[in-house]
């Protein structure tokens, strides 16, 4: 698997085992200071597999782009 940058438009929070709505503020400072350590998994279809509060947290800093992983199933 490979590394790209995607649009974080382009990806699909919709894994009903994904935590969302959960407090990233932690998060948020520590990807403000180291950046973002590990990328998203995401499925080829742009689901996100891995990384929804990474995924949050980015959306709250203003990111539009993030680097993803993409699996296949």
């Amino acid at each position: 698997s490979t590394v790209e940058i995607r649009k974080l438009s382009e990806l699909k929070a919709t894994n009903p085992y994904l935590r969302l709505g959960t407090d990233v503020t932690e998060l948020e400072k520590s990807i403000q200071t180291l950046g973002l350590i590990a990328p998203l998994v995401i499925s080829s279809e742009n689901i996100i597999l891995a990384g929804a509060r990474r995924y949050q947290a980015l959306l709250n800093l203003g990111h539009t782009e993030a680097p993803v992983m993409v699996v296949d199933g």
